[in-house]
């Protein structure tokens, strides 16, 4: 395919971390950032609700980004791995209308 400008946008609990913009990618993008949100406060119950949504967007320097796809994971679900990580896994990207 053609290349593109990919980014993700993470979002949680009403929190939001975007990360930098890959520039002329026409294969696979890592991105590799991290993010502490340390002031979240939740109840258990909260807690077990609680998701992380990734999206990823191609970037449009001229008119609205593009969603690519999106993709998200159960915070208890990551809380629940060794060291609370969730790395070296591939997510299914779905769209709205799928």
């Amino acid at each position: 395919g053609l290349p593109c400008d990919p980014f993700v946008v993470v979002q949680s609990c009403g929190k939001e971390f975007q990360t930098k913009t890959q520039e002329q990618r026409q294969q696979l993008a890592s991105f590799n950032e991290d993010c502490t949100w340390p002031n979240v406060e939740l109840h258990p119950k909260q807690f077990e609700s609680a998701f992380i949504e990734f999206k990823i967007f191609a970037r449009n320097w001229f008119t609205r980004n593009y969603l690519i796809g999106k993709a998200s994971l159960q915070l208890s679900f990551v809380n629940k791995r060794a060291n609370c990580l969730y790395a070296r896994k591939w997510l299914c990207l779905r769209r709205d209308e799928d």
